[in-house]
């Protein structure tokens, strides 16, 4: 719970004032409408009391989404044991908390990638952001993050399919059209990249396939890390340190 209340006070605050703001515009309503004779016949006045309405409605979603949120965070904090360095292998997937800056993304996972292994000695990922499909160190991609990983039951021949499909797209540009997905198209997001390259092998990352209000017809981050088909493990401050002295 330590651990919880540590990492993601951020949220905590950002419910307690959402709270706040909607306890206030409710009491305003409320005081507005007790204290002062109103014509709710008149038009004027029905539309500002509809739009004051609208405000709270907005409000109480926004408060529900963070507990949908906050839900999420204890799951994370539940599952996995940490995970040595070199027990990563070759097409395990990195997942990404980088914080409530890209919140709009659905569920605690912000950003995923898959593990390369050594590239020119040096241990690497690849993924896809703003700037495209591209391969990056794995001590960039773990920076200040908190940072997870996930395994499939997979054998070496499916690993390296999966690894040689990846790079093929190297390059291609990122997919901003986030509310749906394609295996085989001319770009990608990076949750998208992922769930495509794993659908190679015939394995289908994707928790809810089809529509969800949540998730639409996308493949979300969070979506693969609750997928039935993986093992979680978590990378801690240890073997960050072990990632960012590794010289092999």
């Amino acid at each position: 719970m330590n651990s919880f209340l540590k990492y993601n006070s951020n949220i905590f605050w950002n419910l307690i004032i959402q709270f706040l703001i909607s306890v206030i515009l409710i009491s305003y309503l409320y005081f507005k409408k007790t204290n002062k004779k109103h014509d709710f016949l008149n038009k004027k006045n029905k539309l500002i009391s509809n739009f004051q309405i609208l405000l709270i409605l907005i409000f109480i979603f926004s408060l529900m989404f963070n507990f949908s949120e906050i839900t999420n965070k204890i799951q994370f904090i539940s599952q996995g044991n940490s995970i040595n360095l070199n027990e990563l292998e070759k097409g395990d997937i990195l997942f990404e908390f980088s914080g409530n800056s890209v919140s709009i993304i659905p569920g605690y996972w912000s950003h995923l990638a898959l593990y390369l292994g050594n590239i020119n000695g040096t241990p690497s990922v690849i993924e896809s952001t703003l700037n495209g499909v591209n391969i990056n160190s794995l001590q960039n991609f773990v920076k200040d993050y908190r940072v997870s990983v996930a395994k499939v039951n997979l054998s070496n021949k499916s690993r390296k399919k999966i690894i040689n499909w990846a790079i093929s797209k190297k390059g291609l540009p990122y997919d901003f059209f986030m509310y749906t997905k394609e295996e085989n198209g001319t770009s990608y997001y990076c949750s998208e990249l992922i769930w495509a390259g794993y659908k190679q092998v015939g394995i289908d990352l994707d928790k809810y396939p089809g529509f969800r209000f949540k998730y639409l017809f996308a493949v979300a981050p969070q979506e693969i890390f609750i997928d039935d088909d993986i093992i979680i493990y978590h990378i801690n401050n240890t073997i960050k340190n072990q990632i960012n002295s590794n010289k092999n």
